[in-house]
């Protein structure tokens, strides 16, 4: 009769240490559980260009496991176009980066940018393309002149008149200088005047006028050549504002302009 309790108590300790050891197992599958979660993916961008302007340089970097893997990058832009020159590589030290150069006319707007690896899989990522400034120039969009015999009939006198275009929308033309040509009918030059303005804004106009003595020879034309001596991003140029304007008939000579009276505010 004594041995009858020790089989029982023996059968609960077995118990016992089987529910142990199945408890330890479940915690030990619970821990591997949230250890590979945590892990990060097979394939994952680690560093690259989100906005780049068209023309230039761009790259995209990578982690990837297995360490070795071959892996090649693919480029499309907004219009459908695709990057050429990117080739695959093998992944060093499970880590892989391509650089490229954008064309000078890539399509603006969001292009993908899609990483795959041999048995691991591909990756995307968005890339915003924007167009390069457009460099601010100064063309002539109209131009006049008139000339006139003085009394004495051995000289005469020419005045000028300018319409200067930046059709820029990015940049300011500052310090911009005009070379006034007067142009006979035999193609010589017979005078030359020079007119300065210190800016022309972005997607502006801008006018200025000026006036040259030279000999009887009629003027046929005007020959201009326009120089800036600066780009730069645009600001706010602020032109003074004419008021009061009037034209002043000359003193000297009826039936003549004399002049343009006016205030700037």
């Amino acid at each position: 009769m004594p041995a009858r309790p020790q089989r029982l108590v023996v059968s609960f300790c077995s118990l016992g240490l089987a529910l142990a050891f199945v408890a330890a197992g479940s915690a030990a599958l619970d821990e591997a559980a949230r250890s590979g979660s945590a892990q990060a993916p097979a394939l994952r961008f680690t560093s690259g260009s989100l906005r780049v302007v068209a023309g230039q340089a761009a790259f995209v970097a990578v982690a990837v496991r297995p360490v070795g893997v071959r892996c090649s990058a693919a480029v499309r832009y907004a219009n459908g176009g695709a990057q050429s020159g990117l080739k695959p590589i093998r992944a060093v030290n499970g880590h892989a980066r391509w650089t490229w150069r954008l064309a000078e006319k890539a399509a603006p707007g969001a292009a993908s940018v899609t990483v795959a690896c041999d048995r691991v899989g591909r990756r995307s990522r968005a890339l915003m393309v924007v167009r390069p400034p457009i460099p601010a120039s100064v063309v002539v969009v109209k131009q006049g002149f008139s000339q006139r015999l003085s009394r004495s009939g051995t000289s005469s006198s020419l005045s000028f008149g300018v319409i200067l275009a930046n059709p820029s929308p990015d940049q300011d033309a500052l310090d911009v200088t005009v070379l006034v040509n007067a142009i006979d009918a035999s193609n010589r030059v017979v005078q030359t005047a020079t007119a300065r303005v210190a800016g022309v804004a972005a997607a502006s106009s801008f006018g200025t006028a000026g006036q040259m003595s030279l000999g009887t020879a009629p003027v046929s034309r005007l020959e201009l050549v326009v120089q800036l001596g600066a780009r730069v991003p645009k600001t706010p140029l602020v032109y003074p504002v004419l008021a009061n304007a009037q034209i002043v008939p000359s003193r000297f000579d009826k039936g003549y302009i004399g002049g343009v009276d006016g205030e700037l505010v």
